[in-house]
């Protein structure tokens, strides 16, 4: 912000807080709100963007985004019971796709 000649304000550190200290209650449910949004948002982009763009009908578009939530409900619960073994070989399986996929252009 710039500081004006006819404008006084006070010095005031931004607030930040450490690893382990409590957030305030108000700060704390906003931002767990706001992360809950992105991630839903990070899912739910893709499909839409696949199906405008290869100008599906609306119902394979919901189909999209309905696989696409559960297929990543799958995955989470994959992590929690098998932990971040599962997460390695889904990595190196996308890897090897990707790969795959390139080679073919």
């Amino acid at each position: 912000m710039p500081m004006l000649p006819f404008v006084k304000r006070k010095s005031s550190d931004p607030p930040f807080y450490a690893l382990d200290d409590e957030l305030p209650l108000v700060l704390a449910i906003s931002s767990g709100l706001q992360h809950a949004l992105a991630m839903l948002a990070g899912l739910i982009t893709p499909p839409i963007i696949f199906a405008s763009t290869l100008n599906l009908p609306p119902d394979v578009s919901a189909y999209m985004i309905s696989a696409s939530l559960i297929g990543c409900g799958e995955y989470d619960l994959g992590i929690s019971w098998f932990g971040n073994n599962l997460e390695i070989s889904i990595s190196s399986l996308c890897y090897r796709v990707a790969q795959s996929a390139d080679m073919s252009f």
